[in-house]
């Protein structure tokens, strides 16, 4: 171990959530009208930022009805998230740039009928599908969640929300014309998958949904039964409070909490939260370790480092074990499974360290302990013989 690692008057440690790139993306979509795709979007985001979790609700609708919806008018606007998707590298515009309050916790990146036009605009252009997912990176320390309310089409817009997250919600109306062109939905999502080897989740789920006929009864078997399709466990039920809180600008959380419409969205956000894909136990449990609660994780010849993200091309591991070198240790890639991991041959001692990730120093999101200092907020690690 170093010496001198502390200095009392200026360091202090303390354990946090995990955070870092660990920020979910969950796409809202399905090119059919009327299912209540923002209705989704606006709730989903007031009540999870109700149930504590700080949430941007990006609008990638033409439509922009997820801006109105919260009250906010675009014409008054300077910036939108058109410009976001359409500015250059000489004279950028950020998602920081453009984003403005929208209800509790939830800040929203806010849409103009410009992005009617985008299609045009970004024919031809080298990495256009990859605009949105590249504008996320800066936030993803300022945010626990992002919901994208997707445009009702199939297009650059859609891909660009398909490619930045890793899990799909698609409301669906009970009635057989809400099942037509599904299809082409899910093969968009397979296209992903199988040419980018991009996992996204999808679930659908059940909206203005009667559950006192047999017709919607009906309607939701055949989506499980012959399109193999996972529904959440929540279903959306018809409610008027919802369509008033709508047209008040306002989400179902600050217009009725006596509503069915309110406990529906606040089922669903909770259900939301139960289906994290990111917790660190489920990390280090994959990677076979007896106890995942430990960070990083001591062995017979050292300390093993982990990483999870299959965005990440290059992971290495910098601080005091190295004298904070910037090559680092490189993680090596474990196959397409988004592991990284390291095992390095240490000294008992306390040790404080970074990891590279693409070149973004960053703290690492497994590890709740950390250190401020000088140097800014710093993972640590401890252990003895």
């Amino acid at each position: 171990m170093l010496a001198g690692f502390f200095s009392k008057n200026k360091e202090t440690t303390r354990d946090v959530k995990p955070e870092g790139r660990a920020m979910r993306v969950i796409a809202i979509t399905n090119q059919k009208g009327g299912c209540g795709k923002t209705t989704t979007a606006i709730n989903l985001a007031a009540c999870l930022g109700e149930l504590g979790k700080k949430v941007l609700l990006i609008d990638l609708d033409s439509q922009a009805h997820a801006t109105v919806g919260l009250n906010i008018d675009n014409k008054k606007l300077h910036r939108t998230i058109f410009d976001v998707l359409t500015s250059s590298k000489k004279k950028p515009t950020e998602l920081a740039d453009i984003i403005v309050k929208g209800a509790t916790n939830v800040d929203i990146a806010p849409a103009s009928i410009k992005l009617a036009t985008i299609e045009q605009l970004l024919a031809g252009v080298p990495g256009r599908d990859n605009l949105l997912h590249l504008k996320l990176q800066p936030l993803r320390e300022r945010y626990d969640l992002a919901i994208i309310d997707c445009p009702p089409t199939i297009g650059v817009l859609t891909f660009n929300a398909l490619r930045a997250c890793r899990e799909v919600i698609v409301p669906i109306e009970p009635s057989f014309f809400s099942l037509h062109g599904l299809g082409k939905l899910f093969e968009t999502i397979e296209m992903f998958k199988d040419t980018l080897d991009h996992d996204i989740s999808i679930k659908a789920l059940p909206t203005i949904y009667d559950k006192r006929t047999c017709f919607a009864r009906e309607v939701i078997k055949d989506l499980v039964d012959n399109h193999k399709i996972d529904t959440l466990k929540t279903f959306i039920g018809v409610n008027v409070k919802l369509k008033e809180a709508a047209s008040y600008g306002v989400p179902i959380s600050e217009y009725d909490k006596k509503s069915s419409g309110y406990r529906d969205y606040l089922a669903l956000a909770r259900e939301v939260i139960d289906l994290e894909v990111l917790k660190p136990a489920n990390t280090f449990a994959a990677l076979g370790f007896e106890n995942p609660l430990e960070y990083p994780v001591k062995t017979n010849k050292g300390v093993i480092f982990a990483y999870r993200d299959h965005d990440a091309q290059n992971v290495r591991i910098t601080g005091d074990f190295n004298n904070w070198s910037v090559e680092g240790e490189e993680l090596n890639k474990m196959g397409n499974t988004g592991f990284f991991r390291k095992e390095i041959s240490l000294t008992p001692g306390r040790y404080r360290y970074k990891l590279i990730v693409d070149d973004e120093w960053i703290r690492d999101p497994s590890n709740p302990r950390i250190i401020t200092s000088p140097m800014g907020d710093l993972s640590f690690f401890e252990f003895a013989e």
